[in-house]
C-alpha cells in the first residue's frame, strides 16, 4: 500500500520544489521499528500476537556516537588535569541526556555511566601506571566516606556527572494551544510550568527545599531552573543545621551579589507531601 503511495507523494512534493531522499526514506513495519533523529520507534509484538504500545528509546547509533565522543575526549585530554577533562565531558553528557530524557532512557543512561566509568578508569591507569587500583579509586573515585563511585578532581572537588542520577526521565507535557509566551496574561502559566518542571527534574534533596520556597530564588524572585547553578544557604550560618526551615537555595550570582533578602512568603513545613502554612 505504501509503495503505491510513494509516486503520488513524490509528485506532490515535486510541485513544491522538494523531494524525498532515497537514503533517508525507509518503508518498514512498525514491529521492526525505525530510527528517527537519534531515537528508535517501535511497537513490540505481544505473546498474543498483537502490537504493544509505541516505545521510543535512544537509537543504537546515537548511543554509539556518545560513547565515541567520551572516548575521543578522554584520549585528547590524556595529559590534562582531571578538572579540565570533567569540564569537557560534563556538557556533552548533559546535553545528550537532556535530549533523550522525554523517552524510555533509564537503562541507556545507566549503560552510559558504566561506560564512562570504564573509560575514566583507563585514563587514570594511563596517568599513574605504577599505582594500584585501590590507590586510584581512593584518589579519583571515592568522595570522603561516601561509597559512591564518581570521578572527581582531588584538587578542586569538581565531579563528573552521572546522567542516570542528574537527568530524570520525564514525559513531555504539551503546552496549551492558546498560550503565548509574549502575552503578559500567560506569564503566570509559563512561570508555573517552569516551576513544576524544575521540581520534577531536580534531585530529591534539592526539590524538597525548592518546594518549600515555591521554586523561586528569594533574591531575584525568578524561577530556579533545574540546571541552574545554586548555592545552599543556611539561615543561621550553622552548616551543621540541616533542618528544612534553615535551608534555602539561591542562584549563585544572587548569593554573591550582596545582602540577601528575606523570603516574602512565610516558610512552610512539608509533612508527608502536604504543605501546611
Amino acid at each position: 500500500m505504501l509503495e503505491q503511495l510513494t509516486p503520488r507523494l513524490e509528485a506532490f512534493l515535486r510541485e513544491r520544489g522538494v523531494s524525498l531522499s532515497p537514503e533517508k526514506t525507509k518503508i518498514t513495519h512498525i514491529s521492526e521499528g525505525f530510527d528517527f533523529l537519534g531515537q528508535n520507534l517501535r511497537k513490540h509484538v505481544r505473546p498474543n500476537g498483537r502490537l504493544g504500545k509505541l516505545q521510543i528509546t535512544p537509537s543504537r547509533a546515537s548511543f554509539q556516537h556518545i560513547k565515541e565522543q567520551v572516548k575521543r575526549l578522554s584520549q585528547r585530554y590524556r595529559g590534562a588535569t582531571p578538572a579540565v577533562l570533567i569540564e569537557k565531558l560534563n556538557p556533552v553528557l548533559r546535553g545528550w541526556a537532556n535530549y533523550h530524557r522525554h523517552i524510555i532512557c533509564a537503562e541507556t543512561f545507566g549503560q552510559l555511566d558504566s561506560y564512562g566509568w570504564g573509560r575514566l578508569y583507563r585514563w587514570c591507569r594511563r596517568r599513574h601506571p605504577d599505582k594500584t587500583g585501590r590507590w586510584i579509586a581512593e584518589r579519583y573515585f571515592l568522595q570522603g566516606q561516601s561509597s559512591e563511585w564518581r570521578f572527581t578532581d582531588p584538587d578542586t572537588g569538581t565531579s563528573l556527572i552521572k546522567v542516570a542520577q542528574l537527568v530524570k526521565q520525564q514525559r513531555h507535557v504539551k503546552i496549551r494551544a492558546a498560550a503565548n509566551p509574549f502575552d503578559p496574561e500567560w506569564e503566570a502559566y509559563f512561570e508555573g510550568r517552569d516551576r513544576k518542571q524544575a521540581l520534577a527534574l531536580s534531585p530529591a534533596r534539592i526539590a524538597k527545599v525548592l518546594r518549600v520556597q515555591d521554586g523561586l530564588c528569594p533574591k531575584c524572585r525568578q524561577v530556579i531552573e533545574y540546571d541552574s547553578d545554586l548555592v545552599l544557604h543556611h539561615r543561621d550560618g550553622d552548616r551543621g543545621n540541616l533542618r528544612l526551615a534553615n535551608l534555602v537555595y539561591y542562584h549563585t550570582n544572587c548569593h554573591t551579589s550582596g545582602t540577601l533578602e528575606r523570603i516574602v512568603k512565610p516558610i512552610r513545613r512539608v509533612l508527608r507531601g502536604v504543605c501546611h502554612a
